[in-house]
């Protein structure tokens, strides 16, 4: 009987870190939204209760406590106050996001509490990469937004790998690379969806009160901080995932 030829094998091709698959961004904000739908009361709860001094100084500023009487520089402090506590809501929500992947609860107090700890190197990140991207965008436009695209998972790697400042930027720059574009399309995604909600939002409440004007601000800080927030969270993990085959353990086990 005539010899059957053993079957053709393939040898393995071994995957070095330059020629690994590159993360769908796209993907990663649909996943981020499923996740933030699916956990849109703690999230909420997080990034509301981080931001009541916000709603606070609005109360104040409106009832004329506080005398501010130039209306331009009457939302400087809010915009300010509303950026050191983003950073809060972002380090908090991307600890619950990666322990969620993990499969552990989280209790919205350690979750914030988290945040506050992390609080000064991730400010500090947000405020070079908000530097960089303006200063980006004042040049030539297109450099700001590579860089924006670059440097997106700079405050999630700020917080899981206890980096900071241009160590975060460079990690960033790092996983982003190969997935700028797709990135790209995931904020023009995000954008068009935040921007439809704030219009509509402005058109329900006018001139509306107080209490309408809070109640619109909350709904905006929900949508924007949860949602973005979870977006870059799970944009890092799938960066890290794509890039270095990394396992969700071995993200989290920072935080044991």
């Amino acid at each position: 009987m005539e010899a059957v030829p053993p079957p053709h094998r393939r040898s393995p091709v071994s995957r070095s870190p330059s020629r690994r698959r590159t993360a769908d961004a796209v993907g990663s904000l649909a996943k981020a939204f499923g996740i933030w739908t699916r956990s849109i009361v703690p999230v909420s709860a997080i990034v509301l209760l981080v931001n009541v001094p916000v709603f606070v100084l609005l109360v104040v500023l409106d009832r004329g406590v506080i005398r501010i009487a130039d209306p331009e520089l009457a939302t400087l402090p809010v915009e300010l106050l509303e950026s050191v506590l983003g950073s809060v809501a972002g380090g908090a929500v991307t600890y619950g996001v990666i322990e969620r992947l993990r499969g552990k609860p989280v209790p919205g107090g350690v979750a914030v509490s988290m945040g506050l700890r992390r609080l000064l190197p991730v400010l500090g990140t947000s405020l070079l990469v908000g530097l960089a991207i303006v200063v980006g965008l004042v040049a030539l436009v297109v450099p700001g937004v590579i860089l924006m695209c670059g440097l997106a998972v700079a405050a999630p790697a700020a917080v899981v790998e206890r980096t900071s400042g241009t160590s975060a930027m460079g990690r960033s720059w790092s996983l982003t690379k190969g997935s700028k574009g797709s990135i790209f399309l995931a904020y023009l995604l995000y954008g068009l969806f935040g921007g439809l909600v704030s219009f509509a939002l402005t058109l329900g409440i006018g001139d509306a009160s107080l209490g309408a004007s809070l109640a619109s601000r909350a709904l905006q800080l929900v949508i924007q901080v949860g949602w973005s927030s979870v977006f870059g969270a799970v944009l890092y993990y799938d960066l890290r995932v794509a890039k270095e085959g990394a396992s969700v353990e071995d993200i989290a086990h920072v935080f044991d």
